[in-house]
């Protein structure tokens, strides 16, 4: 396994790490919406897991957050 392959299996390690512990201490009662309130397009589950309460896919989210929408 070259050095490109163990980068890329950290990466993917720490960022299932965030994930479990991202959904470990969500609030409680935050249900995430199953699809985006804005375009209507599905949610993700790891999105899901990643943010309790996501009420908008990724792309919809960036353009909010840029005040686009």
């Amino acid at each position: 396994m070259d050095i490109a392959d163990q980068a890329q299996n950290e990466i993917e390690r720490v960022a299932e790490l965030a994930v479990t512990h991202r959904a470990a201490v969500a609030p409680v009662g935050e249900t995430s919406a199953n699809e985006c309130q804005e375009c209507g397009l599905e949610i993700p589950s790891a999105r899901q897991l990643a943010i309790p309460g996501t009420q908008h896919c990724t792309e919809c989210a960036g353009m909010i957050e840029r005040g686009l929408l």
